[in-house]
C-alpha cells in the first residue's frame, strides 16, 4: 500500500505540472479570446440581388447612448437609376417593419425623382458613401441614423453595445427606381446582413 502511494504521489508530482501548464495556457488562450469565433468573423455588409454594400462604419455614440451608423457605401448593379430614401440598421432578427404593425420606421414619401437635392441617386454601376443624415426628402420625422436595438422581443431604449462589440444585425435599404415615377411613393425595400465592429 505504501509503494502505491508513494507512486501516485510521484506520477502527480511529475505530470501534475505538466497539466497545471496546460491548463495556464489554455486559460491565457481564452482570456486572450482565441477560441472566440466572433472576433475571427471578418466585417462584411450583404445584400441579395442588385445592391450591393461595403464598408459599414457604426459608431457608438456614448452622448446619446446609442449606436450609429456613420457610413456605408452601396453600389448600384441594376439596371436603371437607383434613388435611395433611407437606410437604416437594426438587431431585430424578426425586422418588425411599422407598416405590419412594427416598431421600425418605414418611409412613405420616397419621391422619383427626389425632391432633396442631398438624396443620393445612383446611376447603374455607380458608388454613393451614404451617410448621416441618411433619410432624405422623407416626411416622417424619424432618427434613421440609429441602429434599432432590440433584447427579447422588446426595443431598447439605451445600447447595450460598448466600443469593440461585434454588432451582427440587419441593414435595410430603401429606395426608389426611375420607373416608380408615377407610384404613391412608397419606397422598395432590400435588407441586407451587416457584421462590423463597433468603433
Amino acid at each position: 500500500m505504501k509503494n502505491r502511494g508513494q507512486a501516485a504521489i510521484e506520477y502527480l508530482s511529475t505530470y501534475g505540472w505538466a497539466v497545471l501548464v496546460i491548463a495556464l495556457v489554455l486559460a491565457a488562450l481564452i482570456w486572450l479570446g482565441v477560441f472566440d469565433a466572433s472576433q475571427n468573423v471578418p466585417d462584411r455588409c450583404s445584400f441579395q440581388g442588385s445592391i450591393e454594400c461595403t464598408s459599414p462604419l457604426l459608431r457608438l455614440d456614448t452622448m446619446n447612448n446609442e449606436v450609429d451608423m456613420e457610413s456605408v457605401l452601396i453600389t448600384n448593379r441594376m439596371s436603371e437609376t437607383m434613388y435611395v430614401c433611407a437606410v437604416l440598421c437594426t438587431n431585430d432578427v424578426d425586422l418588425a417593419l411599422d407598416n405590419i404593425g412594427g416598431s421600425i420606421p418605414m418611409p412613405t414619401e420616397c419621391a422619383t425623382p427626389p425632391q432633396d437635392a442631398n438624396q443620393p441617386v445612383l446611376q447603374p454601376g455607380e458608388q454613393a458613401d451614404i451617410a448621416p443624415p441618411s433619410a432624405y426628402g422623407v416626411a416622417t420625422l424619424v432618427d434613421f441614423d440609429s441602429c434599432y436595438e432590440y433584447f427579447a422581443g422588446q426595443q431598447n431604449t439605451y445600447t447595450t453595445y460598448s466600443q469593440g462589440d461585434r454588432f451582427v444585425g440587419s441593414l435595410i435599404l430603401f429606395y426608389s427606381l426611375a420607373a416608380d415615377a408615377n407610384s404613391n411613393g412608397n419606397a422598395r425595400m432590400m435588407i441586407g446582413d451587416v457584421v462590423t465592429t463597433i468603433q
